[in-house]
């Protein structure tokens, strides 16, 4: 057996299996009672941690629509030729020598031709070769052949290009947006996890980022402004569980429990009925299943958070000064508008609120008035007219 190549043996494995050993003949006599099995722990037992093969490769290779009886036949015939034939015209030619040398020759050409016959795939991986013969003769068809995990034949003219190879695991893509809101737009952080169906992986080479950011994530962005448009930036705070069990149920997917709110849509079965036909749609021309969508933040935009914050800050000084002169925010406002409380004593009062909040440190200009018609104006913008 030692003599055999390994290769040979390798492809020889894939076409007929290779019969398992025995098992180990039982020893004859008494047989030793097995010890009991340990006692599980009393309390929560820990979950298994997520990754690996338990989420990786939607399907198996049998799923696959390939010709695998042509593989087959092209590559018994091959060894055929090279072991049979070969050792047939040496004979014709030079005798029985030449049998001895085309059989040498074939058992090389077939161990050199071995690996260009196999597909080997490692687990939480999808393979895609071409195969070149479409396009040369230009035959009809999708060239590209899809594996799955596991050994498998091959025709020898596929061609095996980096790309091709695919990772089966869930694979994510953190995005953010501003889409409108009630009154203000609304900054969205969220994360949309897919993987790639073996049954049309075909479909994802040469899918990247740029394309999924282009679909499917337009896709997640036009439904969830939707949803956004009539809410205020507290209220979808609040609804956020409620948000994403509806972009769930959108895209055919069960949520979590978790994610189970009430007045939530039910979700969706495992078959995907309810799955909206634009989202069947992208997956197929993408090759993908969507696993999840979840919504991680709802909030106002940096820059209009500011805004409001500045404003806030704005209208907790102006109290502060009305304290400090001994009034209330609207007699203030009466007293400003009558110009009985000058602009002189407005500012240092200014000051004196900064010094009494401990913040005398801070710079205090921006709060300052140069004239009674710029109070004027930052009082209509902080109170209305």
């Amino acid at each position: 057996m030692a003599l055999i190549p390994r290769r040979l043996l390798d492809t020889l494995d894939v076409l007929f299996g290779r019969t398992p050993p025995p098992p180990p003949t039982p020893p004859v006599g008494p047989v030793a009672t097995p010890p009991p099995p340990p006692t599980p722990p009393v309390g929560p037992v820990a979950a298994p941690p997520s990754g690996g093969n338990n989420i990786s490769v939607l399907g198996n290779d049998g799923m696959i629509d390939r010709n695998r009886e042509g593989r087959s036949f092209v590559a018994i015939t091959t060894i055929l030729l090279s072991t049979v034939a070969l050792p047939a015209i040496g004979y014709a030619v030079i005798g029985w020598p030449g049998v001895i040398i085309g059989l040498a020759a074939g058992v090389k050409l077939v161990f050199y031709l071995a690996p260009r016959f196999i597909i080997d795939v490692p687990q939480a991986q999808i393979y895609v070769t071409v195969n070149a013969l479409r396009p040369f003769f230009g035959l009809k068809g999708d060239p590209n052949v899809v594996y799955g995990p596991g050994k498998h034949l091959a025709y020898p003219w596929e061609t095996r290009r980096v790309k091709g190879n695919l990772s089966g695991e869930i694979l994510t893509l953190d995005f953010t947006d501003e889409v409108p809101g009630k009154n203000t737009k609304l900054a969205i952080k969220a994360k949309l996890q897919f993987r790639v169906d073996i049954r049309i992986a075909s479909h994802f080479v040469g899918v990247d980022q740029k394309t999924i950011q282009g679909g499917i994530v337009s896709l997640i962005k036009a439904m969830i402004g939707s949803k956004l448009a009539i809410m205020t930036a507290d209220k979808a705070k609040k609804d956020i569980l409620l948000i994403n069990s509806e972009v769930f149920a959108h895209f055919g997917i069960t949520p979590p429990p978790t994610m189970t709110v009430a007045g939530a849509p039910a979700p969706a079965p495992a078959t995907g009925i309810t799955k909206s036909l634009r989202v069947t749609e992208l997956e197929e021309q993408y090759g993908i299943e969507v696993v999840a969508i979840t919504i991680e933040e709802i909030d106002l935009p940096e820059r209009v958070q500011a805004t409001r914050d500045a404003l806030d800050q704005a209208k907790q000084v102006f109290k502060g000064v009305a304290n400090i002169l001994g009034t209330t925010e609207s007699k203030l406002r009466h007293r400003l508008d009558s110009k009985d409380i000058s602009l002189e004593q407005y500012n240092s009062a200014v000051e004196s609120f900064f010094v009494q909040a401990g913040t005398a440190d801070m710079k205090v200009t921006s709060f300052k008035m140069n004239n009674m018609k710029e109070l004027g104006e930052t009082l209509a913008r902080l109170f209305g007219k």
